[in-house]
């Protein structure tokens, strides 16, 4: 069995899931999800476990073992010490930073691992299957909206802008860069370069500053419906192409866009600190602003 200690907000958990359940098909073996971190009290942005929305293959369950949770322990007072600890016994992996990590994928049956794991080197080996199982069980509800319907009959563009925590909470802000002004003018002038009548549909937590500074005929502003993170993402993988942020959650909606001709534009900048090497993020099929 692969063991998954499965932290952050719906795109990190689907970053995760795609390493977990690639190596647990490479070990021919189930894969089990500790999703305990959920739900505690303390913590400045709440998530929720949200991998049983969809139709993942995963034993979930809400303990760890002792061991992993005193090495886990051990792995954060290193990290504080200055001393970068990757892999403990062969069987216990703690990400040690944001590039792809070809050891990973050498981890056995038994193994636990812990981290964000943000590319797509770790699973593009099994890319459909992932596609598949990142399926939402019921969209019912959502195919009755009339945004729905617009989606598919347009030339659907989503543009994510996340402004928020990156903006407001001093422990993002000083780690996340936010995406300029200038990085969506240009995203949206490559668009309609490139795309017949594109319909543009906005998905952001600050749509008052979208509004004030993006200047976008008859754009579609999904925030207005209030609906749940993971009826955006649906909404975000039914468009034809994206203009993400540096964001895990607009990530995968591009991600999940199921057709070859889509056009994704991303930032090239991900973090506040240029010396971070963020280039593993983004496939090279993106185009890079």
């Amino acid at each position: 069995m692969i063991n998954l200690k499965i932290k952050g907000g719906l795109g990190n958990q689907l970053f995760q899931y795609a390493l977990a359940r690639s190596l647990a098909i490479k070990n021919n073996t189930s894969l089990n999800v500790d999703y305990s971190s959920y739900n505690q009290p303390g913590t400045d942005t709440p998530r929720q476990y949200e991998l049983n929305l969809f139709n993942t293959k995963v034993v979930s369950n809400n303990k760890s073992s002792f061991f992993y949770f005193v090495l886990s322990f051990l792995n954060k007072v290193f990290n504080k010490l200055g001393f970068r600890r990757t892999t403990y016994f062969n069987q216990y992996y703690f990400e040690k930073g944001v590039n792809f990590d070809n050891k990973i994928l050498f981890l056995k049956d038994n193994s636990w691992l812990t981290g964000f794991f943000q590319s797509e080197e770790y699973f593009n080996n099994i890319s459909e299957l992932i596609r598949s199982e990142l399926t939402f069980k019921d969209i019912s509800s959502l195919e009755k909206l009339s945004v729905y319907q617009e989606i598919r009959k347009t030339n659907a563009v989503f543009i994510h802008i996340r402004r928020g925590d990156y903006i407001n909470n001093p422990r993002y802000a000083n780690f996340y860069y936010s995406c300029p002004l200038d990085y969506y003018k240009q995203a949206i002038a490559l668009i309609e370069k490139r795309v017949n009548n594109p319909k543009f549909f906005i998905f952001s937590d600050d749509a008052d500053w979208v509004r004030e500074n993006l200047m976008i005929d008859n754009a579609v502003f999904i925030s207005a419906l209030k609906l749940k993170d993971y009826e955006d993402l649906f909404l975000m993988s039914q468009c034809q192409h994206a203009i993400i942020a540096n964001s895990s959650f607009s990530w995968w909606g591009a991600w999940l866009i199921n057709s070859k001709d889509k056009i994704i534009v991303a930032p090239e900048k991900w973090f506040q600190n240029d010396k971070i090497d963020s280039s593993d993020i983004i496939p090279e099929s993106w185009i890079k602003l």
